[in-house]
């Protein structure tokens, strides 16, 4: 809305509440701005309605036909009344003197009423000058408010746009903060977890320290034990026997050896039982019929065959029938078993890694403290025998140069099968039961 606009609202609404003066000041500023305006002087006319008022501003204005466009004022007022019908002059002279009488009159009032006009004229030609300083300082100030308002209204749509920049930056840190607070809280809840471990181990470590400063001192006094132990044990070592062996005392043999888990274990057999596997094996080997009655025919992959001696003939379980059952029950499974007697096996001592023509029975082979390698598969098939199971149990006849080629025979290893398992046991070894696996070779199987 232009100054102007807001110019005539107000004069007409002063008109209405009876402020005839201030409308018709602001009516004039209008029709300054704008001479042309209808409206305004159609307005201004009811705030003076005489035509030489009006056209006097119009002079002022300097425009004289402003007036032509408008719709018609009103009629002035009658000066003079006519005289009242039916009444005559009394006479022509006296008329003629009120006449010159009323001429005068007019002309004072003339006089009087330019004069007033005069100095109202140049009242408000002042208040005129006035409102046009006050209107183009008005105007100025307009001007100026408006390019304010330009630049205020520019710096308020970047201040609008720097703000949605401030509040996306705000959101984001505002969810920063949160994804901050949540990893401050688990931090927190972290170090308070660790911080309760930590006097944990620490309570921990002090009962640990005071531990420590008891056991070293038990180890001190252990050492000393220990020491004199040591001492003890070299004399005794001297002196002492240490299992595997074999000792006779007065009727009875003695027989130890080690576990698995190094726990001794003592066997006793009547000492009728070792004299008689001494003499027996003594005819056997000595006994030139003997060797012949013990042979056995093995045929080759070829269609040929050759004889070798039966050494399941020295195979004895009897000496052992008293104590190869509670190893066998002391056992958790058949397989540890079969270890414990092929362990016992391994600490005596092996005298040749081939077959020869002077076997052993097994309390023989015990007594001599080892043997050759069909003496010790002999033992270990004995102990086998003597377990309360009925496994099949054998010896293998085989080249052990070529364990998976049946071609020669120089070596004898014991062959077990416990119905879940089979076992290819190589006596003369001390550090692995099962060297080759599954060989090639004659089995004789031992029967009862």
């Amino acid at each position: 809305m232009s100054i102007s606009t807001r110019l005539y609202a107000r004069a007409n609404a002063l008109l209405k509440s009876g402020k005839v003066d201030d409308a018709r000041r602001l009516l004039t500023v209008v029709l300054q701005d704008e001479p042309d305006n209808q409206a305004a002087w159609t307005l201004y006319r009811k705030t003076q309605p005489t035509d030489s008022q009006q056209q006097a501003l119009l002079k002022k204005l300097k425009r004289p036909n402003a007036l032509a466009d408008l719709p018609a004022a009103r009629p002035l007022r009658e000066t003079v009344s006519t005289a009242a019908p039916g009444r005559q002059s009394r006479s022509p002279w006296l008329v003629l003197a009120l006449m010159m009488l009323f001429g005068f009159a007019l002309t004072a009032v003339y006089l009087l009423t330019t004069a007033a006009n005069r100095i109202s004229l140049d009242r408000a030609n002042a208040q005129y000058n006035t409102l046009i300083t006050q209107y183009d300082a008005l105007k100025q100030t307009q001007i100026s408010l408006e390019e304010n308002h330009q630049l205020l209204n520019e710096a308020y749509t970047q201040l609008q746009l720097d703000y949605g920049t401030a509040e996306n930056a705000r959101l984001q840190l505002v969810s920063e903060y949160d994804s901050l607070q949540q990893k401050h809280d688990q931090t927190l809840a972290a170090y308070n977890e660790l911080n309760e471990q930590f006097n944990n181990l620490q309570a921990t470590h002090n009962d640990l320290v005071t531990k420590h400063y008891q056991l070293s001192n038990e180890k001190d006094a252990l050492q000393i034990d220990y020491n004199n132990l040591a001492t003890a044990y070299e004399n005794l070592s001297a002196i002492g026997q240490f299992p595997p062996y074999i000792l006779v005392q007065g009727r009875q043999v003695h027989i130890a050896f080690r576990k698995y888990n190094d726990t001794i274990v003592r066997w006793e057999v009547d000492f009728a039982d070792l004299e008689q596997a001494i003499e027996q094996g003594h005819d056997a080997r000595g006994n030139p019929l003997t060797r012949l009655t013990d042979q056995v025919k093995l045929s080759a992959s070829d269609g040929s065959y050759f004889y070798a001696r039966d050494f399941r003939t020295f195979v004895d379980p009897s000496p052992f029938r008293n104590v190869v059952p509670e190893l066998y029950y002391a056992s958790s499974s058949p397989d540890e078993f079969i270890r414990e007697i092929w362990h016992i096996a391994t600490q005596l001592t092996t005298y040749s890694y081939e077959m020869t023509e002077t076997p052993r029975y097994p309390l023989e082979t015990l007594l001599a403290g080892g043997g050759d390698c069909e003496d010790t598969a002999i033992l270990v098939a004995s102990m086998l025998k003597a377990a309360p199971v009925n496994w099949e149990v054998g010896l293998i006849y085989m080249d052990a140069d070529n364990p998976t080629v049946l071609a020669d025979i120089n070596h004898v290893m014991v062959y077990v099968n416990t119905g879940s398992q089979q076992y290819y046991i190589e006596t003369t070894s001390s550090w692995d039961m099962e060297p080759n696996g599954n060989v090639a070779g004659w089995y004789l199987m031992i029967e009862g």
